[in-house]
C-alpha cells in the first residue's frame, strides 16, 4: 500500500479522499510527512492545520473546512454552505460542516427530515432535503419511522453516483442507517457508468465492503487510484479494531 500511495503521489493522482483515509493509518504517517504536499493536503492528512482564507476559491475553503472539522467556526461554516448552495460537488460537504458546528443548523435539518413530504428530484440534481440527509442523517434517521427512512433512502441513493464522481465520502456516515438494498443498487450503478473518474470505483467498493458485500466486480479493471482508496480503507478499518 505504501508503494501505491507513493506512486499515486508521483503521478499527480493523489486525491483528497486518499489523504483523509491515510491519516487514519498510523503506520503511514512517516511516509506522508516525507511527501511534498501543499498546506491543504497536509491538513487533510492530519499533518498540520491551515486557516480558511477568504480570498481562496470555494473548493479550497470547503477543503480546509473538511480538514478542520469541528474546529471550523459556525459563522464561516454558514457562509460556506450559503455560497455552495446548488454546487454539485461542494454543497453537501459544506452543509455537513455547517451542521457539525452549528446547533441551529442541526435543528433545522432535524425539522426538515421530520416533515414527511418527499420532493421529486430530477436525476443529477440536488435538493435541499438531500443536503439535510447527508448533513444530519446519521444523527436523525435512527429515530425516525422505518418506512420514512426507506423513502429518504431512495432520495439519498439518487446522489450516490455524484458522491462517487466527486470522491466525496458523503454516504459513509449513513452506511448501516439507510435502507441497504436500494443503497447497494445505487452503489452498483457506479460500476456500469462510463462517466466516472479514477477513484470512483474505489469509493464504491469501499461502501460495498463496509456493508459486508463483495467488491470484486466493482474493482475489475480498476485504476491505481481505485486500488489505493479501497486499500487505504481496509487498513483504516484494521487500525480501528
Amino acid at each position: 500500500m505504501l508503494d501505491l500511495l507513493q506512486q499515486c503521489h508521483r503521478d499527480g493522482c493523489l486525491p483528497d479522499i486518499a489523504l483523509r483515509l491515510a491519516r487514519q493509518v498510523p503506520d503511514l504517517r512517516a511516509a506522508l510527512e516525507a511527501m511534498s504536499l501543499d498546506p491543504i493536503q497536509r491538513a487533510l492528512a492530519g499533518l498540520g492545520t491551515v486557516a480558511v482564507a477568504e480570498q481562496s476559491c470555494l473548493a479550497d475553503r470547503v477543503r480546509v473546512g473538511i480538514a478542520l472539522g469541528d474546529r471550523l467556526d459556525a459563522k464561516t461554516a454558514a457562509a460556506l454552505e450559503k455560497e455552495a448552495s446548488g454546487d454539485d460537488t461542494w454543497w453537501i460537504p459544506a452543509g455537513r460542516l455547517h451542521a457539525l458546528v452549528s446547533q441551529d443548523r442541526e435543528r433545522a435539518g432535524r425539522m426538515a427530515l421530520s416533515d414527511q413530504n418527499l420532493p421529486y428530484v430530477f436525476p443529477g440534481e440536488l435538493h435541499p432535503l438531500q443536503i439535510d440527509i447527508f448533513a444530519v442523517g446519521d444523527r436523525v434517521l435512527p429515530a425516525l419511522h422505518v418506512d420514512w427512512v426507506r423513502k429518504l433512502t431512495g432520495l439519498a441513493a439518487q446522489a450516490v453516483e455524484q458522491d462517487c464522481a466527486a470522491l466525496g465520502l458523503w454516504t459513509h456516515p449513513l452506511l448501516g442507517i439507510l435502507d441497504e438494498r436500494p443503497l447497494v443498487r445505487a452503489i452498483d450503478r457506479v460500476r456500469r457508468s462510463r462517466r466516472m473518474p479514477p477513484g470512483a470505483r474505489g469509493l464504491a467498493a469501499l461502501y460495498l465492503e463496509e456493508l459486508g458485500h463483495d467488491s470484486g466486480r466493482m474493482l475489475a479493471g480498476a485504476s491505481p487510484t481505485d486500488d489505493l482508496i479501497v486499500g487505504l480503507a481496509r487498513q483504516a478499518r484494521a487500525a480501528r479494531r
